[in-house]
């Protein structure tokens, strides 16, 4: 529960652009599930992709990859590859990539996530919908422009029946 705290309280200060100190909070966080939960715990591979996030928000795209992996294999041995959290993960490397300018990686692990929430969640999720649009991402990046636009229309698609015109995801489709 102390461990909970931390992680929200690291979520506070990351909402409101303090990365370093949201940083701070999840080391510690890590450490209290570490001793009390074990490293192959699913909780610990939770707080290794916030601590990615940290990093990432900082700029260390590098350090933010090595615990988004390490968790990575940690969903894939305790909940295993078709589980929303390892999506999660593949979501948060993706990234990553991105951030490095490996746009092939990054499409690569967007794939993955998507038929992984495609199988999970329905093709008619919001969080196959942001899939869509982390690989219409990679697609515009990669001059792909009008398979960038196919999956940014289908993700608006989505979006409009799923949570309505009003929605920032929504907006945010409508800009893509």
């Amino acid at each position: 529960d102390y461990a909970m705290s931390l992680n929200n309280i690291a979520s506070n200060y990351s909402g409101l652009g303090y990365y370093n100190k949201s940083l701070e909070y999840n080391l510690q966080a890590l450490s209290i599930k570490e001793k009390t939960l074990g490293k192959e715990h699913p909780d610990y591979a939770t707080s290794l992709n916030n601590i990615a996030l940290d990093y990432s928000d900082l700029g260390y795209y590098k350090k933010a990859l090595k615990c988004n992996l390490q968790a990575l294999k940690i969903s894939e041995k305790t909940l295993g590859k078709e589980h929303p959290d390892y999506a999660i993960s593949l979501n948060s490397i993706a990234l990553n990539y991105y951030y490095l300018g490996d746009y092939n990686k990054s499409l690569e692990c967007n794939f993955q996530a998507l038929k992984i929430r495609e199988k999970t969640l329905g093709k008619e999720h919001p969080g196959y919908a942001t899939s869509l649009i982390n690989i219409a991402l990679n697609y515009s990046d990669l001059g792909y422009y009008n398979k960038s636009l196919e999956y940014n229309l289908q993700s608006l698609s989505i979006y409009e029946k799923t949570i309505g015109k009003e929605h920032p995801d929504y907006a945010i489709s409508l800009n893509n």
